[in-house]
């Protein structure tokens, strides 16, 4: 049985690929890059995209929708990047036929799951390994832009049941953490579920935490949450937790 299913593997894979571009292209053109490495044509037709999910998903109870363009870019605009600026990726991940060569078997396996056709066994665990390795090299550079980085795990998402989700996070340690106000209530009784996703260098499992912020009348307290694996959540190290204040 593959490590990942695939479904899993498409989603780690194509997030950990979309967080280094976003991550390398900022540093190298800026915090506007996005605007700049996608023909007029194309970054058009990917605004449009967004905006229609945002207006049909906010209309139907999610909260919000991931803003940027990169979100909702194709695999195919993403390898493109990798092809186009592979000079500034090539230190995460190494050679480049190589690592295409990986992409391309990776494509390939994922528009046959994309159009719901099975994969053989050994298929699924192709594509595990695939996006296990891509996850492991992504985690590696990223985490090498900051002293403590080798050692520390990195958060790539927490997104809760209403659909807020905190996908940005700063290179270096966080003393404490992220936060996002949501504006919703959460009323005694009712249950709210997070979806968190992260990796660390050193192959550890990750267990986290959900805060509950301190307001001027309510002290700060915590409480443990579980994750879709079932594993109740403590944070080990100043990146292995986040917070979603409702």
């Amino acid at each position: 049985m593959p490590q990942m299913q695939p479904a899993e593997a498409l989603a780690t894979c194509e997030q950990a690929l979309r967080s280094l571009i976003a991550s390398v292209l900022a540093k190298k053109l800026g915090r506007d890059w996005v605007f700049q490495v996608f023909p007029e044509e194309r970054a058009v037709k990917i605004r449009a995209i967004r905006d229609e999910e945002a207006g049909r998903r906010t209309r139907r109870g999610v909260a919000s929708v991931p803003s940027s363009e990169l979100a909702y870019a194709q695999f195919f605009d993403i390898l493109a990047l990798l092809k186009k600026y592979w000079a500034d990726f090539k230190p995460a991940l190494g050679n480049q036929s190589e690592t295409l060569g990986l992409l391309s078997r990776f494509e390939a396996l994922r528009n046959s799951v994309a159009h719901s056709r099975d994969l053989l066994p050994f298929e699924e665990e192709l594509l595990s390994g695939i996006a296990g390795e891509i996850r492991n090299r992504v985690t590696i550079y990223m985490s090498s832009q900051d002293p403590t980085g080798d050692y520390f795990a990195r958060i790539d998402s927490v997104t809760d049941s209403l659909g807020n989700c905190i996908d940005s996070f700063p290179p270096g340690p966080m003393e404490h953490g992220v936060s996002l106000r949501t504006g919703a209530v959460l009323h005694p009784g009712g249950t709210i579920t997070f979806r968190c996703r992260g990796t660390d260098p050193q192959g550890r499992d990750l267990t986290w935490w959900s805060f509950r912020l301190a307001t001027q009348t309510t002290p700060a307290t915590r409480a443990g949450i579980s994750t879709s694996s079932g594993a109740s959540a403590v944070p080990t190290s100043p990146r292995a937790g986040t917070s979603t204040s409702t």
